[in-house]
């Protein structure tokens, strides 16, 4: 029995110690990047479609790395004249900025499979520092990424002129990440 109990606890370490050892990239954009703000008080939601990334663990011989682009004209708040209005100029202005992205240059281990992110922002043509802590729990062969990440959309130029006004269109936007992420090559 003493004998099976440890087989099972090394077996579990190993996995533990190669799920720290790779690196991961989103499996696909079946499951796309959601926000939520609001307007006028009442939610709205949205999506990007269209990502990438790669985000490689921690380990004994390296830091981690994280890097996620999404493509701004992929998003998705609904009526197309609403879309075409957010990849506008007032907007993400996706004609001149066509990605967004986020670069992780440190990544710790936050416990219970989550992990902290460090690093820049960067939407439009303006780089924030950001840190944001995001759980990997593994199902099978792949991880499951979940969190959430608040932002101030005002700090990125993301609603200028009259939009500016955050009666209609409030400041804070919230990312929310459910994505499955496979090995990346």
């Amino acid at each position: 029995m003493l004998k099976r109990r440890l087989l099972i606890f090394l077996c579990g370490l190993l996995a533990a110690l190669e799920l720290q050892a790779q690196c991961w990239r989103p499996a696909d954009s079946s499951e796309p990047v959601r926000f939520t703000a609001s307007q006028s008080g009442a939610p709205i939601v949205g999506a990007f479609g269209i990502y990438r990334g790669k985000i490689c663990l921690p380990s004994q011989t390296d830091k981690g790395s994280a890097s996620v682009e999404v493509e701004t004209a992929s998003i998705d708040m609904g009526p197309e004249e609403f879309n075409a209005q957010m990849r506008g100029p007032l907007f993400f202005y996706s004609a001149q900025w066509p990605t967004a992205s986020f670069t992780a240059d440190q990544v710790e281990a936050a416990g219970g499979n989550s992990y902290r992110f460090s690093g820049t922002l960067t939407i439009r043509d303006i780089s924030r520092p950001l840190t944001s802590v995001i759980k990997l729990t593994p199902e099978g062969d792949h991880l499951r990424a979940t969190g959430e990440i608040r932002l101030s959309r005002l700090e990125f130029d993301i609603g200028t002129g009259e939009w500016a006004d955050t009666r209609w269109v409030g400041d804070e936007v919230t990312i929310t990440l459910d994505n499955r992420l496979v090995p990346a090559p």
